[in-house]
């Protein structure tokens, strides 16, 4: 396993797309067994949201945006 992995800094902003009043921002996630975990949260409201995220290993960094829909099982694209 690459030791870097265990210090890879993630910041996550979970946001409706049309209503940046309800956005959230989660920092700090917990690594154990080669997985980061965020404390869980409770969306306000029912419908659409955005998930995007920056990771950042050393001198890298990617982007990932997963949008979701709460009102449907499996609704969401990458």
């Amino acid at each position: 396993m690459n030791p870097n992995i265990e210090n890879a800094k993630i910041k996550v902003i979970v946001t409706r797309p049309n209503e940046h009043k309800y956005d959230m921002e989660l920092n700090n996630p917990k690594y154990e067994n080669g997985v980061y975990r965020f404390e869980s949260i409770k969306l306000p409201l029912e419908g659409r949201w955005d998930i995007m995220a920056k990771v950042t290993i050393g001198d890298k960094q990617r982007f990932f945006n997963v949008k979701a829909d709460t009102r449907a099982k499996d609704a969401y694209e990458y």
